[in-house]
C-alpha cells in the first residue's frame, strides 16, 4: 500500500512527464516532505 508521499512523488513524475510532453521547460522536483518545487 502506498504512502500519501509515495503518491505525491508519482504525481509528480506525472506532471513532469506532462510539462516534457508539452515541451514547457520546467524543473519538477519532490522535496522529502513531499512539496513539489516547480
Amino acid at each position: 500500500m502506498s504512502t500519501d508521499t509515495e503518491l505525491l512523488r508519482q504525481c509528480a513524475l506525472d506532471v513532469g512527464r506532462i510539462l516534457r510532453t508539452f515541451k514547457i521547460k520546467k524543473n519538477v522536483e519532490v522535496t522529502d516532505n513531499g512539496k513539489i518545487i516547480i
